[in-house]
């Protein structure tokens, strides 16, 4: 709802979707920044939504989203498991 979130008011279209297959065994996506407010390819994203189609994912099986500070790019803010 634009009145919790009003910067999701910016988002009038869609862009290209990214798709990442990977095998397991501690392969991942490289941290990063999806938006830094720098990169002119960047500025304009608003929302990144992530999807995972594994639905036996369990607590160990890795995959979760870390978040880290922004002044801080060693500290972890939080780790978010995917939703069952």
């Amino acid at each position: 709802e634009r009145k919790l979130v009003p910067e999701l008011g910016r988002v009038t279209s869609r862009s290209k979707a990214m798709i990442a297959c990977y095998p397991g065994g501690g392969a991942r996506y490289i941290k990063h920044v999806d938006n830094d407010g720098k990169h002119e390819l960047c500025r304009t994203r608003v929302l990144t939504a992530l999807m995972y189609l594994n639905d036996s994912w369990e607590p160990g099986d890795g995959g979760e989203l870390a978040i880290f500070s922004g002044e801080d790019d060693t500290k972890q803010k939080a780790l978010v498991e995917p939703l069952n």
